[in-house]
């Protein structure tokens, strides 16, 4: 077999597989954050693809370019079905983030930034905390992380996916508040 038709053989694996493995991502991802209908349409276009990759990946176990291209396409799929469950996520997460509590830069910065933060004061570990909540659109997690990581890059942080809340959303925000969020801004 010549090397021009193993390349062919090993990136049409890697294509497959990307393709099906990107799917089941997706697919995971969307079921896990409550979105069942459009998670069992993409289930069933996975399942086709997934039953061709593997038929094709059966018979050729003796091809290790093969093998190898469709463990590519596994890695690459991973990457691809988590990239678009970012993109088109259409959920709510909380996050909260938890600075000594004369730290007060973070709540005005935040504010200041167009993120809809609030916070409470409690005793922490080693003594008073200012724990500060924001409820965002997960398309705007990224950003807000960013921000949180600039204004207090020791502050402890966690994301928790919200699957009921009632928040203004980021459009309702901007119509309330001075400062508009970078990621609105960007989808704007």
């Amino acid at each position: 077999m010549s090397s021009m038709t193993m390349f062919r053989d090993a990136s049409w694996m890697a294509v497959l597989a990307l393709v099906s493995v990107g799917l089941w991502t997706l697919r995971v991802a969307l079921t896990a954050g409550g979105r069942r209908l459009p998670g069992a349409a993409v289930a069933a276009v996975e399942a086709s693809v997934f039953a061709l990759v593997f038929g094709s990946l059966v018979s050729s176990l003796d091809r290790p370019a093969r093998v190898a291209g469709y463990a590519l396409g596994v890695a690459l799929g991973t990457l691809l079905g988590i990239s678009a469950d970012k993109r088109l996520s259409r959920g709510r997460s909380e996050v909260r983030v938890v600075v000594d509590a004369a730290d007060a830069a973070l709540l005005d910065g935040l504010r200041r930034r167009g993120w809809p933060a609030a916070a409470v004061h409690a005793d922490g570990v080693a003594g008073r905390v200012c724990v500060v909540f924001v409820a965002v659109d997960d398309r705007c997690l990224d950003s807000l992380l960013a921000d949180v990581g600039r204004l207090a890059p020791t502050a402890a942080w966690t994301v928790l996916r919200l699957h009921g809340a009632q928040a203004p959303s980021v459009e309702d925000w901007i119509a309330g508040a001075g400062a508009v969020p970078a990621c609105a801004a960007r989808r704007g």
